[in-house]
């Protein structure tokens, strides 16, 4: 079975694989080491005897059920800083940070992607348990609790697909603000570039070789030629502020 591992450096949700053996009275697990909710459970069964007499009663499929229950409880933290995240990142969305935002994105919803992808797999593990393995569940009060670790499965699962549609409405939010920002960065910058057209038009036609009236050497010719710039980028601003463009 797949378990949801957080990675702090990272800050990506990997998973972590863990093998099941069960014989009779024996249950085996085999794994990396990186799932350390499992190591605290068994050293609170060491250190409490209610623990230990509710989980090691010589029947693996008891034992198993304990497992899969105390790690499904662990999730709740890691959906509560999900959350956290989540609110986070809709007042940094308001704030203007639009690039930071877009990486904070991007790993929220490669972590609920993720993290619903595993418990659905948990989710189908145990149902063939239950339905397949009738020679493990001698007794129906089992099936029961197996069907409880189901329905908390698809608690988590609910509450995932509501973060998963926050953050698809925050990622809708954050490329429209990021739209209209360059879209008043395009506007600006095709203004400045409309007003300086004229201005430039002009320069370039007195600065030609032909001769071209009042382009004499003068003084008179420099301020007129200054004159005619101003007076035409001062016309488009008008005609922009006229227009509602400004």
């Amino acid at each position: 079975m797949l378990f949801p591992v957080y990675n702090r450096k990272t800050q990506l949700i990997e998973n972590c694989e863990i093998n099941f053996f069960i014989k009779n009275n024996i249950l085996i697990t085999i794994h990396e080491n990186k799932l350390f909710q499992l190591a605290d459970l068994f050293e609170l069964a060491e250190n409490d005897n209610n623990i230990k007499q509710k989980y090691f009663q010589n029947n693996p499929i008891v034992l198993l059920c304990g497992i899969f229950g105390y790690l499904l409880n662990s999730y709740f933290p890691m959906l509560t800083h999900m959350g956290e995240d989540v609110s986070g990142l809709e007042k940094s969305i308001f704030a203007g940070e639009k690039r930071a935002n877009t990486k904070s994105i991007l790993k929220l919803r490669w972590n609920i992607v993720n993290f619903r992808r595993t418990i659905e797999s948990q989710k189908n593990i145990i149902e063939h348990l239950i339905t397949d393995a009738s020679h493990l569940f001698s007794v129906s009060r089992l099936k029961i609790y197996y069907g409880e670790l189901i329905d908390k499965i698809d608690d988590i699962s609910r509450i995932l697909e509501n973060e998963k549609e926050s953050i698809s409405a925050l990622e809708q939010t954050n490329n429209s603000l990021a739209s209209f920002q360059l879209n008043d960065i395009m506007k600006a910058l095709a203004i400045v570039s409309a007003v300086l057209m004229p201005a430039t038009f002009i320069s370039q036609l007195f600065g030609m070789n032909a001769k071209i009236p009042f382009s004499s050497t003068s003084g008179f010719t420099f301020f007129l030629v200054l004159f005619i710039c101003m007076l035409s980028m001062f016309g488009c601003i008008l005609f922009f502020k006229k227009k509602k463009w400004l």
